[in-house]
């Protein structure tokens, strides 16, 4: 063989060996590659198994602590301390506090599916299908003003919800879930069932405020069920899947807020007046044959009536000197706490705050009395901020309650003031709330002594008082120009 021959063998050796190699170097890579596949689908396999032994833990534990009288104490214990924030089972564990769920877990089914068919027929009932309405126009006038009538009722019914929805599609502007349509719609038909279920108090101003917070509670623990059943092939436990079906978020929704509104109706109440069909108050026609005292006379709004209780029999024997201080700037506690009741104290904290302090309302359960404590808590809390201010600043204050609050200080100096033999006064209940301002420039934190030390401050003259020597400055000015005979000018009494 020449040579040539020998170059034309060789050369195709070369890049055999040279593709081999190549070929050597991708198989090593690919192998990398799927080796740190496999391990990254193995921490993420381990991290997804033990979130689904973690949800099934917590499930178990809640089950035996509901199933016994004294771990049952201690769930409760759990919600007063604010341990239910980062519960996956909020939602269930605030329907059994409040008794919309009894303490035997395999009756949870049964009562689920009781409450979700009394829902259906109640809406079945109160929202009018359109072909009834069509039936009824052969013989039924759509301007007869008759309770009977199905057009007249359609009519109310339509004004209600339209003041429902004017209310639900303002709630909680700054948080998106609200903002969706089929929850505003949810909102709306709740309400709407609710007002015409119980027609003594119907629907009243606020009311969405309440239910928001419940739908937002269930949503989450809906996801938290949903994320754990797609993480796992597993079945979980078949009361937990029912309990918490998200397609039943309105259902379920509508049982625990007439839970609650079972203890709030009393914040809702006016005892001369009825609320009509329609959710418009009008007053009760006059008993010929009823005496009614004096003192009875006025219209008395129950809630105003429990807020002048807590004044004198908790706020006065708790802080003298600034129940003292309110009483001479002529601000009623009914000023401001009738929003904050009948709210919940829902715009006065976060959402996530709010969703603690709610957690400690129904722990302490007593038809949410603990309330009470919570409004003295709260006015304590900001007490340096009132006792140094006049009127117009410290109604401001109250009606826009600071934002930077600790709510775990005003529960647990509620509950001291609730149960002082069984829960210590925390050591800085009085401490001073300031502003963020002073937060960035390292204010120090003022603590007071206690209450008798604690030397009385001037305060500015009441508007009554200064009413009062405008008065007597007119009628002197009145006196002398009825003397003189002379016209006194630049005078007004507003």
């Amino acid at each position: 063989m020449d040579s040539n021959s020998w170059e034309i063998v060789e050369s195709p050796n070369s890049d055999d060996k040279s593709e081999n190699l190549n070929d050597n170097k991708s198989l090593c890579e690919e192998e990398d590659n799927d080796e740190s596949l496999q391990k990254s689908v193995k921490s993420m396999t381990q991290r997804y198994g033990q979130n689904v032994k973690n949800y099934e833990t917590e499930w178990r534990d809640l089950l035996m602590m509901i199933s016994s009288e004294s771990d049952l104490k201690k769930l409760k214990s759990l919600a007063v301390t604010g341990e239910l924030k980062v519960s996956k089972f909020r939602s269930i564990i605030w329907n059994v506090l409040l008794g919309g769920l009894s303490t035997s877990p395999d009756s949870w089914k049964n009562e689920r599916a009781k409450q979700r068919s009394n829902y259906n027929e109640i809406k079945e009932k109160h929202i009018l299908n359109p072909e009834r309405l069509k039936i009824a126009e052969g013989g039924d006038n759509p301007l007869s003003t008759s309770k009977n009538s199905i057009w007249n009722q359609h009519f109310r019914d339509t004004e209600l919800r339209n003041l429902i929805q004017q209310d639900v599609v303002r709630t909680n502007p700054n948080v998106d879930y609200y903002r969706k349509e089929n929850v505003q719609e949810i909102m709306i038909n709740i309400l709407f069932c609710y007002a015409r279920q119980f027609p003594t108090i119907c629907y009243r101003q606020g009311m969405h405020e309440i239910l928001a917070p419940l739908i937002f509670v269930l949503h989450c623990d809906h996801q938290s069920l949903c994320h754990i059943q797609e993480e796992t092939n597993i079945s979980l436990d078949p009361i937990l899947v029912d309990v918490l079906n998200p397609k039943f978020i309105e259902e379920d929704s509508y049982f625990l807020f007439c839970q609650i509104m079972n203890s709030l109706e009393l914040f809702y109440r006016i005892n001369d007046m009825t609320i009509t069909e329609s959710g418009q108050l009008t007053n009760l026609p006059p008993k010929d044959d009823v005496q009614i005292s004096p003192s009875k006379k006025s219209s008395e709004i129950e809630v105003v009536h429990q807020l002048n209780m807590v004044r004198d029999k908790i706020f006065a024997k708790q802080d003298l000197h600034l129940h003292n201080h309110l009483l001479k700037l002529e601000i009623p506690l009914a000023l401001f706490g009738i929003r904050w009741l009948r709210l919940l104290f829902g715009r006065e904290f976060n959402l996530l705050d709010l969703l603690i302090l709610w957690d400690a309302i129904f722990g302490v359960g007593e038809n949410l009395k603990f309330t009470y404590y919570i409004v003295v808590a709260m006015l304590i809390h900001i007490r340096d901020r009132l006792l140094s201010n006049d009127y117009t600043s410290c109604l401001t204050l109250l009606m826009r309650y600071p934002t930077n609050a600790d709510v775990s200080l005003i529960i647990r100096h509620a509950l001291y003031m609730c149960e002082p033999e069984k829960y210590q006064c925390p050591p800085n209940a009085f401490v001073y709330v300031i502003n963020s301002m002073k937060q960035r420039q390292n204010y120090p934190t003022r603590i007071y002594p206690p209450l008798a030390n604690v030397a009385a401050r001037p305060t500015l003259p009441s508007p009554r008082k200064m009413n009062d020597d405008i008065r007597k400055e007119a009628a002197k000015l009145t006196r002398m120009k009825s003397q003189n005979d002379e016209v006194v000018e630049g005078y007004a009494l507003n």
